[in-house]
């Protein structure tokens, strides 16, 4: 037996729209966030569907797709090319993903405004009812500085779902100072300069000798305060130290990690995340 009220009832049909929106701007957010990635320079000029004689590198992990490239199986352009290709395979997944859900979520809305009652007066005082407790709160101090933050030469003259993307994105790469680099992986750094050492010591240094060489002069924090693990080269010789066991794959993805700043600026601030919607009407305020 129903002993919710009539006026219960319709706030809690209120506050499911509310979310169900929340959750489709959210999916909006994502899609618009993974579509301005492709637009990277790094994905231009690609193939748009996999080369025969690369296809059989789709699927294979960072791991084996280096070894490839030390075996002399694949050239360093084509090592660059199926990297990338498989970066966009993947971002192109998480759109058709974000979409499939935000399609789910616009039915699951529809059939929720199917229930709005035909009482105008009636909805309306529970729509009211609910801005006074809204879904995500946000303190009139926190909607200030969401709006300060927004006055940023950064933010002009993007819509609304480039700023919330940006509010709430958690990953912006950058340089990583070297310090930090040893601190996270001090015996393996220590190995690459013991084998260039070596490398210097003979006419014909080995494969991982000239790797380490290399390696070596990039973690120079005599010549570099910083390295930048974005960097194509470093990336492939970071693949190739894993191939020759230099680093595992785990020590290697953590140094890579150093150039992520996880924190949202939300997050940074303590704010919730935030949403399109919520956005929209805090500028229109």
């Amino acid at each position: 037996m129903d002993l919710k009220t009539q006026e219960q009832r319709d706030d809690q049909l209120v506050s499911a729209i509310a979310v169900r929106q929340g959750i489709i701007d959210d999916h909006a957010t994502n899609i618009d966030n993974f579509t301005q990635q492709l637009s990277h320079e790094d994905f231009q000029g690609l193939p748009d569907v996999w080369p025969a004689d690369l296809l059989k590198y789709a699927r294979i992990g960072p791991e084996k797709l280096a070894g490839a490239w030390v075996q002399g199986l694949i050239t360093e352009q084509q090592y660059d090319t199926i990297r990338k290709m498989a970066d966009r395979d993947r971002l192109r997944h998480f759109i058709k993903t974000e979409e499939a859900e935000k399609a789910r979520n616009e039915r699951l809305l529809a059939s929720l405004q199917l229930k709005v009652p035909d009482d105008y007066d009636r909805w309306a005082a529970a729509v009211t009812r609910s801005t006074t407790t809204p879904v995500v709160a946000y303190t009139a101090a926190q909607k200030a500085a969401v709006l300060a933050a927004l006055n940023d030469a950064a933010y002009d003259g993007m819509t609304t779902a480039q700023k919330v993307a940006a509010l709430n994105a958690k990953t912006q790469r950058g340089r990583v100072p070297l310090t930090e680099v040893e601190s996270s992986a001090p015996l393996e750094l220590a190995r690459i300069r013991h084998a260039a050492e070596r490398a210097k010591l003979t006419d014909t240094p080995n494969d991982l000798q000239v790797v380490c060489l290399a390696a070596a002069d990039w973690f120079s924090s005599t010549k570099h305060e910083s390295i930048d693990f974005d960097l194509p080269h470093v990336r492939t010789a970071l693949g190739i130290l894993v191939a020759l066991e230099m680093f595992t794959q785990a020590r290697c993805d953590e140094i890579i990690a150093l150039g992520e700043n996880r924190q949202s600026l939300c997050e940074a601030n303590e704010w919730p995340t935030i949403s399109e919607s919520l956005l929209a009407s805090f500028e229109a305020s």
